[in-house]
């Protein structure tokens, strides 16, 4: 009997189990899975003394134009993703491209996409003149 109870919970569990798999795979549709997101932080905070500017502040900048820089940053940023948007690439390309753009914004590959589409522009302006 107390097989029997055993069988009927453990078979109960699996077919709950399998249930909530198939709602949540429900959940998720597929236009959410094509378009990979990208969310730059506008709101930011400088750090107003460093380590660094301590000891060398002939080599450091200052906390306003550490801010500028940052703020610069971010409009490339936004730049890169209107023309990542406007571009005609595979899609495994464009997640790697935006995914560098986030997480590492000095890679090869994000610089050398860059330096490209740049380049275009600067060839594109010089037909139209």
């Amino acid at each position: 009997m107390k097989n029997i109870n055993l069988l009927l919970a453990s078979a109960f569990m699996c077919i709950s189990a399998l249930g909530m798999a198939q709602e949540k795979a429900e959940k998720e549709s597929p236009s959410d899975k094509e378009k990979p997101k990208v969310i730059l932080k506008k709101d930011f905070e400088i750090e107003k003394h460093t380590i660094m500017e301590r000891f060398e502040t002939d080599y450091m900048v200052s906390a306003d134009g550490r801010a500028d820089l940052k703020k610069k940053r971010i409009a490339d940023a936004e730049h890169t993703l209107k023309v990542l948007d406007t571009m005609d690439i595979s899609e495994r390309k464009k997640r790697l491209i935006l995914r560098d753009l986030k997480y590492n914004p000095f890679s090869e590959r994000l610089s050398k996409f860059i330096a490209e589409t740049k380049f275009e522009e600067q060839a594109s302006n010089d037909n139209k003149k």
